[in-house]
């Protein structure tokens, strides 16, 4: 036992410290651990047009849920355990996804070609979307913005 023992490497008795590699200032903080988690460290590509927006700031919240897609859909619902079902509740016929709801469920895919925006669109597509018409170029950010929310508290 004795032998075992000797072989055991001394244990000092510094206080532990938590440090990240990739960080400036080598601290662990939630925010610091957050960065890394979203995007790989990087900012979000898009979030200056929903954060500079002139929309209500729980509108602009809801942009950066929806570019993250962490909308409580029924299906991100589902994925926790806090639903026992996805469909929508709009068409009755897909899973109520982000993505489905805000761009593909039939009650509301004619408005996007409407607006002159083309399809395939989906939570982060979306953002590179540019109006039809050039002067809508400086708002079109809002009335994004805007058009998501109106279409998430129709279904809600």
């Amino acid at each position: 036992m004795e032998l075992l023992l000797a072989e055991i490497p001394s244990l000092h008795h510094d206080e532990d410290a938590r440090v990240l590699r990739d960080c400036v200032d080598k601290k662990a903080l939630t925010s610091s651990i957050y960065k890394l988690l979203t995007f790989a460290g990087t900012r979000c590509p898009v979030q200056a047009q929903f954060w500079s927006a002139k929309a209500p700031h729980k509108v602009r919240l809801f942009g950066w849920l929806v570019a993250k897609d962490r909308v409580h859909s029924k299906a991100n619902l589902l994925k926790k355990h806090m639903r026992s079902e996805d469909v929508c509740e709009l068409c009755h016929k897909e899973s109520e996804t982000t993505n489905h709801l805000l761009f593909d469920c039939c009650r509301v895919a004619a408005l996007w070609p409407a607006l002159g925006v083309s399809q395939p669109l989906c939570c982060r597509s979306i953002w590179d979307a540019k109006p039809a018409s050039p002067t809508a170029d400086g708002c079109w950010s809002t009335v994004l913005l805007l058009l998501l929310w109106r279409i998430w508290n129709h279904r809600h």
